[in-house]
């Protein structure tokens, strides 16, 4: 009975090796280091590949690739998982390609290589290119994908006609099978980004292998998965993967424990599993860290989400613990609180107060944003406007058009002036309205001088700008009427005149 167990292990070997999946590729490589029947035997253990990252074919199923399968941009007709066979691939690649896949994806998650995106792709001049190269190429992509900023659309464009843009997509194609899930979302996000036809066969393969693996996606593949669907029209595929992922998302719902995984959820959920995830999140407000408030307005604001337990909660947290908060987050609470039309008047009076007593790390645009948003809740913190009145003052000579416009807006909504300098205050803006009247477009001087007129400030160049023929017939039916009417009240109030 002894004997049986070796050819069985044998045949099964044979087996894995013709099935073309990645362990049957690794056990040559095993056998040859072991010559006899006792070292076979007693090997050591071997640590198994993922799961998710195994291909599996069975012997049934045809492996051969017809010419035309071979061009990753061909155009099919689409089709459900049920109809894998149309788009299976042939995973023949080489164990020393193989054998470096565990080693390239613990290494090209690293921070990105300092190349242009011509240089990443000159990797790709030829089929023969390492598997290294092909994921370093594809996360490269993705991180600039991700930041719409620093890709632009030209640069787009010409990673798409590049010449061996081609080899990238057959790379891609060829080795989809055996890639790791975030891999495999974040190449189909590249591609989709980039405006491949989605019905080629490359598109399609991604899709069916994503619909494949969907139960096995992480939260933040999950994400990534979503976000690209979104930029995707409708189509079979698409509608099956979208159904698959709304089941899984709200089975993962009732299961999460985790403040973050919740919030990164919220984000790509349909709007009728928002609240679920809102209420998930008021059981664990408790363990809500600082920064997480913060990020629960941000993830709000994103989905147009008036929650306002939530916020709230949020607020009465924050309001202790803005110290530990930049600029730029402090910038980006209120533009979220405007957003979402929330009015906590404690919470915006402590943001003014952390600004007043940190001035010194503020600088005029950041404060001019925070004025803004709060100008739109009408909320007026009479400190902060004041001092951002005497620096205008102070700095009338380099008082820039943008300045001067949003100065205009954020006074007049919050009909403020400084309390014993309103003169001087209204001056500067007059001055500066002259000096910078001739480049300014028409209908973003007359909305100036709309504010100035609701501040009492009648500019001596009003008259001749409300005179002029030139003006759109639009503009003048809906702001002309109301400055005139404005100017000549502020007149007859005794406002600032024009030197």
């Amino acid at each position: 009975m002894h004997n049986l167990p070796l050819p069985y292990l044998l045949r099964t070997v044979r087996l894995l090796q013709s099935c073309h999946c990645l362990l049957g590729a690794r056990m040559p490589s095993l056998l040859r280091n072991y010559s006899s029947r006792s070292g076979l035997l007693l090997f050591p253990k071997i640590k198994p590949w993922p799961p998710a990252s195994i291909p599996i074919r069975f012997l049934n199923q045809d492996i051969s690739i017809s010419t035309e399968a071979n061009n990753p941009l061909s155009v099919h007709s689409t089709s459900s998982s049920s109809d894998q066979d149309e788009y299976s691939l042939k995973s023949d690649l080489s164990p020393s390609l193989e054998g470096e896949k565990a080693k390239v994806q613990s290494t090209s998650m690293g921070p990105p290589k300092k190349l242009s995106y011509v240089e990443v792709l000159e990797a790709f001049s030829s089929d023969s290119h390492s598997q290294h190269d092909l994921y370093c190429c594809i996360m490269d992509l993705w991180r600039s994908l991700t930041n719409e900023k620093k890709m632009k659309l030209s640069d787009k464009q010409l990673i798409s006609e590049h010449p061996n843009f081609h080899n990238l997509c057959y790379g891609v194609m060829k080795s989809a099978p055996s890639m790791s899930n975030r891999f495999l979302v974040c190449s189909l996000y590249v591609f989709v980004s980039l405006k491949v036809n989605q019905k080629t066969r490359l598109i399609q393969t991604l899709l069916n292998i994503c619909q494949q693996r969907l139960s096995t996606l992480r939260v933040e593949e999950i994400s990534i998965l979503a976000k690209c669907l979104k930029m995707m029209e409708s189509d079979k595929n698409v509608d099956i993967l979208n159904s698959g992922l709304c089941l899984l998302i709200e089975l993962k719902c009732e299961a999460m424990k985790d403040v973050t995984a919740i919030q990164n959820m919220m984000r790509i959920a349909p709007a009728h599993l928002r609240r679920n995830f809102e209420e998930k999140a008021l059981q664990m407000v408790d363990k809500f860290t600082v920064s997480q408030c913060h990020n629960m307005f941000s993830v709000l604001a994103g989905i147009n989400l008036h929650s306002e337990s939530l916020l709230d909660f949020c607020s009465h947290k924050l309001i202790d613990c803005l110290d530990e908060l930049s600029c730029k987050r402090i910038i980006s609470l209120t533009g979220c609180c405007s957003k979402l039309l929330y009015f906590n008047e404690k919470l915006l009076s402590a943001i003014g107060e952390n600004i007043k007593n940190n001035i010194y790390m503020w600088d005029m645009w950041q404060i001019s944003l925070v004025l803004t948003s709060m100008a739109f809740l009408r909320f007026r913190y009479v400190p902060l406007l004041d001092y951002f009145a005497d620096k205008i003052m102070q700095e009338s000579e380099s008082l820039t058009t943008s300045y001067l416009v949003k100065t205009a807006k954020i006074y007049s909504m919050l009909n403020h002036l400084p309390e014993g300098k309103e003169d001087k205050f209204l001056n500067t803006l007059n001055k500066a309205l002259d000096l910078h009247m001739d480049s300014m477009n028409k209908k973003e001087l007359l909305r100036t001088f709309y504010n100035l007129c609701i501040l009492g400030l009648v500019s001596s160049s009003i008259n001749k700008f409300l005179e002029d023929q030139s003006l759109p017939g639009e503009m003048v039916n809906q702001f002309i009427p109301a400055a005139q009417h404005l100017a000549s009240a502020g007149y007859k109030g005794g406002s600032v005149q024009a030197d």
